[in-house]
């Protein structure tokens, strides 16, 4: 896969390592994949604070929005993002995005999201969980 890329509003210029070139229309490029992850069942008992951790991974081209919704209500506060970076295989981006809430609040919610926006799709991908799924214990 390609190191660098150029962008225009409609195509990506493909820079492969031995030196050829392809350009790509934008909207060909695939969508990230988005999941929400708690924290291991262990470490929940006795919690203060609830982390959930949602790892937006498979994208090409460095930017890409974030946001967290919580019973379908966009949140703004206690969020937390880590810098974008390459994959193990240098291929594609990689980001985390961490809300942090009082785990007595956790219950309260029905349901959890996560929504990706990337540049190349005017799609957004989202993955939720429900807080059903895991009880502090």
């Amino acid at each position: 896969m390609s190191k660098q890329m150029m962008i225009t509003d409609t195509s990506v210029l493909f820079d492969y390592a031995d030196g050829q070139q392809a350009w790509g229309e934008v909207s060909h490029l695939p969508p990230p994949s988005v999941q929400v992850l708690l924290p291991p069942q262990e470490q929940v008992k006795g919690l203060v604070q609830m982390i959930l951790s949602c790892l937006v991974s498979g994208f090409f081209l460095e930017y890409i929005d974030i946001q967290w919704s919580v019973d379908g209500q966009r949140v703004k506060d206690n969020i937390q993002s880590s810098p974008l970076s390459l994959d193990s295989s240098g291929n594609s981006y990689l980001a985390i995005s961490y809300l942090k809430l009082p785990a007595a609040e956790w219950m309260s919610h029905a349901r959890y999201s996560c929504v990706a926006t990337h540049e190349s799709r005017n799609v957004k991908v989202i993955g939720s969980i429900a807080s059903q799924d895991c009880r502090p214990i």
